[in-house]
């Protein structure tokens, strides 16, 4: 969906100036951005790096909750629930840094 609206985007500012296409600097409407590709890149490696960096951390926590919980079911089921949302949590990090990497390169050729 959020791909489709992107192109659209692209394809009505490419239809208000062809010249676009040839490179030509020209007001397409779209929002622009200074950063560099690499800085750009930066960022949201480091972004992607934190968020990753915390399900590492609720990993550990839950897995020292889950060992510490006594055999305390209602313990035992938190710690679990923190492990869970932990991977989930892990899994779309890495959904998303892929998802963005995606189309940058589509839509920026980054």
């Amino acid at each position: 969906m959020y791909i489709n609206i992107l192109y659209k985007m692209y394809g009505a500012a490419v239809a208000k100036c062809p010249e676009y296409l040839a490179g030509n600097n020209c007001d397409t409407g779209l929002p622009t951005v200074g950063a560099t590709k690499t800085q750009l890149n930066s960022f949201l490696a480091t972004v992607f790096g934190v968020l990753a960096v915390v399900a590492v951390i609720l990993l550990v926590i839950g897995g020292i909750q889950f060992m510490t919980s006594g055999g305390n079911s209602e313990q035992t089921n938190k710690a679990k629930n923190t492990i869970l949302y932990a991977l989930i949590g892990l899994a779309v990090a890495i959904s998303a840094e892929l998802i963005v990497a995606f189309i940058l390169n589509k839509i920026q050729g980054l």
